[in-house]
């Protein structure tokens, strides 16, 4: 009789378990790496699904990649959401674990508006590439020197279909901004168009989400890539709100600058716009011994 199981969202209560496995599997001291691990999830970067029984026997998660930020040993780095590897028990391998991992993520993606999942491997990792039978080798020659240690790397890609798409980038059109800041009422940005566009370009990060070629959400980030990052606008058409755009993009920006040490945002002090932004992690300067300074019309 099949044993029954659960395919689920990790949680740092799983972290044993999957350190159970990698140590398994590459003969590690679980103990060593538990913490680390439940110091991720906790973060929340690395988003990994698990198949529990009454243990973990199977795990597999998604990260996403900015080329920008790869390194300068990289190559063919390609900016979206990353398939990392699958890794089952052996006593539960060949019972559809590991295909059910890579459905269970590709769906979770096109729910952020991911266009395409990613997925890279060793070129002779051949049970690997067969679990990704449906993706289309895109580079047999790629490298992640901040992902994996491995050098020579064969990236795949699966196109998807997401109801509300997300791009990235800078080049966004003048009237589907606009119509988007007016809607939400953000009057000192719409009298300037030409500013308000002119802060679009010239910010690090932006990511929007559209209904055919409607813009709905907005997010952007100014920062340096090092030291700091600025999270300037978060707007999601009213038409649209509470259905967790705002919450997926801000998501996705604390995931960008991840490697950034303070990830900062200045925002009115409503309950809502609080509880919103703890819930993402990031923690209210009046609980802290840090003070904000600003200079800027009406404070």
């Amino acid at each position: 009789m099949p044993t029954p199981h659960t395919l689920r969202r990790a949680t740092p209560a799983d972290a044993a378990g999957i350190a159970a496995l990698d140590a398994a599997r590459h003969g590690w001291d679980p103990d060593a790496i538990t913490t680390s691990i439940r110091a991720a999830l906790e973060r929340g970067r690395d988003k990994v699904w698990v198949v529990v029984t009454d243990r973990v026997v199977a795990y597999g998660k998604v990260v996403f990649v900015d080329a920008k930020t790869t390194g300068p040993d990289a190559r063919g780095v390609r900016t979206g959401f990353h398939l990392m590897g699958v890794v089952v028990d052996p006593a539960m391998q060949r019972r559809g674990l590991g295909s059910a991992l890579v459905r269970a993520r590709v769906d979770w993606i096109a729910s952020q508006g991911g266009t395409e999942a990613l997925y890279f491997t060793a070129h002779d990792n051949h049970a690997s590439l067969s679990l990704h039978d449906g993706f289309e080798r895109i580079d047999d020659d790629v490298r992640y020197p901040r992902l994996l240690a491995q050098q020579r790397q064969v990236l795949h890609r699966l196109p998807l279909m997401p109801r509300h798409p997300l791009r990235l980038g800078t080049d966004v059109p003048t009237t589907a901004v606009m119509a988007l800041y007016e809607a939400v009422g953000w009057t000192a940005y719409t009298r300037e168009p030409d500013a308000l566009m002119r802060a679009i370009a010239g910010s690090t990060f932006v990511a929007t989400r559209w209904d055919d070629e409607q813009l709905i959400a907005l997010c952007r980030v100014v920062s340096d890539d090092a030291g700091m990052a600025y999270l300037q606008d978060v707007l999601v058409h009213p038409g649209h709100q509470r259905k967790g755009l705002g919450r997926q993009l801000v998501r996705l920006a604390l995931d960008r600058f991840d490697h950034v040490r303070q990830f900062v945002l200045l925002t009115d002090d409503r309950p809502e716009q609080h509880a919103f932004y703890t819930s993402l992690g990031l923690t209210d300067t009046h609980s802290t011994p840090l003070h904000t300074f600003v200079r800027m019309p009406g404070v």
